[in-house]
């Protein structure tokens, strides 16, 4: 059987500092990072939240463009990135372009544990944003999703601020939105490595 491959493109994480969910972005001061996937998985923010690749080869992005996105196999190539920050933040936008296969497994695009857990994730025909919630490791999930199209570049955008709303843009609208409680993303520690692309488990040798 002929392994599963899917594609990311530009993956961007914005963390609204200053604000409520619907006030604009201002990427000079909110920028946590950016990985545009050019061949490479360079932080373009002043961040340096630069990620190591393992295995993931470059393909050509939406535009055709050469080098300017990277194809998972979707079993073990993944984007190792660091913890983003000290302190879980209380409101965060993160987005990507991807494209996955027809009859692809579940894909973790981004997943981030160690200080604020949330993440981005296809399975069958649904893109899903999340995050982990509060304090109690088996409960707190708040998540939203999408259908979509196989074999197609799509956008998609998560954007959450405590005590207001969780949105998920696609495709260019706001197609979903639900009520976020007033609580905090929970730090569920290093067990959850921050990646891009996979989801492993445990320490990395």
């Amino acid at each position: 059987q002929p392994e599963l491959m899917k594609t990311l493109s530009s993956l961007c994480l914005t963390f609204l500092i200053a604000g409520g969910l619907r006030a604009q972005i201002n990427l000079d001061s909110g920028l946590v990072a950016h990985w545009e996937l050019n061949n490479n998985a360079v932080d373009s923010s002043p961040n340096m939240h630069d990620g190591t690749v393992y295995g993931p080869v470059a393909t050509s992005d939406r535009f055709g463009t050469d080098s300017s996105a990277y194809q998972f196999n979707g079993t073990s190539d993944y984007i190792h990135i660091p913890v983003l920050w000290a302190t879980p933040p209380d409101a965060l936008t993160w987005s990507a372009w991807f494209k996955v296969p027809t009859n692809h497994t579940e894909g973790k695009l981004i997943v981030h544990g160690d200080n604020g857990e949330f993440h981005m994730a296809t399975d069958s025909n649904l893109i899903t944003v999340g995050l982990h919630l509060g304090s109690d490791i088996t409960t707190g999930w708040l998540y939203v999703q999408q259908k979509f199209q196989d074999n197609h570049w799509h956008f998609a955008a998560g954007r959450w601020e405590s005590g207001q709303l969780l949105d998920l843009y696609f495709d260019g609208g706001v197609v979903v939105f639900i009520a976020a409680p007033a609580e905090s993303m929970m730090d569920v520690g290093p067990l959850f490595q921050p990646t891009l692309g996979k989801h492993p488990y445990g320490n990395l040798s």
